[in-house]
């Protein structure tokens, strides 16, 4: 009996010793965090151009008014050029012209910040603003993770839809169309893709040469039908490079990028990419390197089976590689 007297009075002995430290533990926790500040968010109060506008300027500044001051260090890093902007904690994107660049620099007060882009943006490209949590403002609060777009202005708008008469080829078979300023005059050029009227296979680009006047530039792409077409800027040298999918006669797929010369040319830069037919693609920076991919789907052979979604990735040196992302193969 005495034995277990001891062993009892042991055991209360160590409970208390726990309390006092569990105790001890809690008032160091209280002590040490008990007055940490809890950081503040930096809010955008207002941007310009507004949000989700259709017709900004595209040789605008871009600027964000924040509900506080901003450490523009913040904003960008300084590991790059002043105009290279890759890895900033915000980033402009176009859909054609992928990461733009250009220079930071406070607006009116110190909770502005205005962006000046280095080049004009492409006619009619939506333009995409994503601020991360890295921006501070100077009172060190911290950006609330966000995003804004808006729209560059395509000219003038008559009032009604009036149909021109021109002298663009007629394609059919799962044909396909795209618009883009190829040449950087400040209208819209047009790629076309299908049947012609003779059922041969044909890919065409046409320079709009103002008042409803489009020319065959002659540029010698491969023909194709259920087919696609993208325009973005790959090589990020300010023009609209093609990315072209669809089959030919006899039935042969193709998937493949021409390099925009500047000089109304354009180069296959035998990117060895999966061929697929009715096919759909889209540009886009999804690594945040700086340089447009390409994800592209359609059949890649003969039956409903034989389908591809693939993503390839743009290693900055005209070379893309298939990062085998598993994706579900899908044709339309």
């Amino acid at each position: 009996m005495n034995h277990i007297h001891q062993s009892n009075h042991s055991s209360s002995a160590i409970r208390g010793q726990l309390k006092q430290l569990l105790f001890g533990f809690a008032a160091f926790v209280l002590l040490a965090f008990g007055h940490v500040a809890i950081a503040q968010p930096l809010v955008i109060t207002s941007t310009t151009p507004q949000v989700n506008v259709l017709n900004a300027a595209s040789d605008g500044v871009i600027s964000i008014d924040f509900d506080a001051n901003v450490d523009i260090a913040t904003v960008h890093n300084n590991t790059t050029a002043a105009n290279q902007t890759t890895d900033d904690n915000i980033k402009i994107k176009g859909s054609q012209s992928g990461i733009v660049q250009g220079t930071w620099a406070y607006g009116a007060d110190n909770s502005i910040i205005t962006f000046t882009p280095t080049t004009v943006l492409k006619t009619g490209e939506r333009i995409t603003v994503t601020i991360t949590d890295g921006v501070l403002g100077l009172g060190a609060e911290v950006a609330t993770p966000t995003s804004f777009g808006f729209s560059v202005a395509t000219g003038s708008f008559e009032g009604a839809l009036i149909a021109v008469t021109t002298s663009i080829t007629g394609v059919g078979e799962n044909a396909a169309s795209e618009w883009g300023d190829y040449d950087g005059d400040g209208d819209l050029d047009l790629a076309v893709s299908g049947y012609d009227t003779n059922y041969d296979p044909t890919t065409i680009i046409y320079r709009n040469d103002g008042n409803g006047v489009f020319t065959d530039i002659n540029a010698g792409l491969q023909g194709g039908f259920y087919s696609a077409l993208a325009w973005g800027d790959f090589d990020n040298d300010g023009d609209l490079d093609l990315f072209f999918a669809g089959s030919d006669w006899p039935i042969v797929r193709h998937a493949i990028i021409y390099r925009n010369n500047g000089d109304g040319t354009f180069t296959d830069i035998n990117a060895g990419l999966q061929g697929v037919d009715y096919a759909s693609a889209q540009w886009g920076d999804y690594d945040n390197d700086g340089y447009l991919d390409i994800a592209y789907q359609g059949r890649s052979g003969t039956g409903p089976t034989t389908t591809f979604t693939g993503i390839y990735k743009n290693n900055g040196d005209n070379t893309f590689t298939n990062i085998n992302a598993g994706l579900q193969g899908l044709f339309i």
